[in-house]
C-alpha cells in the first residue's frame, strides 16, 4: 500500500476559479488587487476606521466590507472599489503602462514594474 490516498474532488465553485488563474498573468492581476486591498485596510486600520464605519459612509452591510477586506469577494466592481477608498478618505489614481511581457518579478520589484509610466506618443 504504497500511497493509497485518493485525490479530493474540487468542488465546483473552486474549479471555475482556479480555471480563472490557468493563465500567470490573471494570477498576478489578482496578487497585484489583493496587495491593493491589504494596503487600503492599513489606512482604515491607521485612520481608526472601524469596518462598521466603512460600511456605514459605503451604505454596505459589516460583512460585505469584511468579504472586500479578506478576498472573499471573488469580483468587486470598480464601484464598489471607489466607493470603499472613498469611505477610508482616499481615491484611486488610475493610470497606464507600458506592457511588459518579461516574466512577472515577485515582491518589490512586481510593484516598481507595474508603475512604469506610458511614453508619450508623439
Amino acid at each position: 500500500m504504497a500511497n493509497d490516498i485518493a485525490p479530493r474532488a474540487v468542488p465546483p465553485e473552486a474549479a471555475s476559479e482556479l480555471a480563472a488563474f490557468s493563465d500567470p498573468s490573471a494570477l498576478g492581476d489578482h496578487l497585484d488587487f489583493a496587495m491593493f486591498v491589504a494596503s487600503a485596510r492599513k489606512v482604515r486600520e491607521a485612520r481608526g476606521l472601524s469596518v462598521s464605519e466603512v460600511a456605514e459612509r459605503m451604505g454596505v452591510d459589516h460583512a460585505a466590507v469584511s468579504r472586500l477586506e479578506s478576498g472573499k469577494q471573488a469580483n468587486p466592481t470598480v464601484n464598489t472599489v471607489m466607493r470603499y477608498v472613498e469611505a477610508i478618505g482616499l481615491r484611486v489614481a488610475w493610470g497606464l503602462a507600458e506592457r511588459d511581457d518579461a516574466p512577472i518579478p515577485r515582491g518589490e520589484e512586481r510593484a516598481r514594474r507595474r508603475v512604469r509610466p506610458v511614453k508619450d506618443a508623439r
